[in-house]
């Protein structure tokens, strides 16, 4: 399942944005653009903060299309629940 949050192929295919992720590592460079009747009309981008192979990755998340977004951290962690489930967490948090 990380995989689907740190490919940018994969994450494409569920979150509802086109993802664009360099290798995932600290430091890389995170994209997410939205669309809306087949024009850009949001997009966030940012850097990678932490990331735990298989357990969690952090990014920082800006809108360059409002300068009046507070800049925000996202963070997605994964937890074993049993050997055949995990649990995903989301989790943001306003910087400002």
């Amino acid at each position: 399942m990380f995989r689907a949050l740190t490919d940018e192929k994969e994450l494409t295919h569920w979150f509802p944005a086109q993802a664009k992720l360099e290798e995932p590592r600290v430091d890389g460079f995170v994209q997410f653009k939205f669309f809306e009747d087949g024009k850009e009309n949001h997009r966030v981008e940012g850097k990678v903060l932490e990331i735990v192979p298989n357990k969690k990755i952090s990014y920082s998340w800006a809108n360059k299309f409002d300068p009046n977004f507070p800049k925000t951290t996202v963070t997605w962690t994964l937890e074993e629940v049993d050997e055949t489930k995990q649990e995903l967490r989301w989790c943001t948090l306003a910087l400002t």
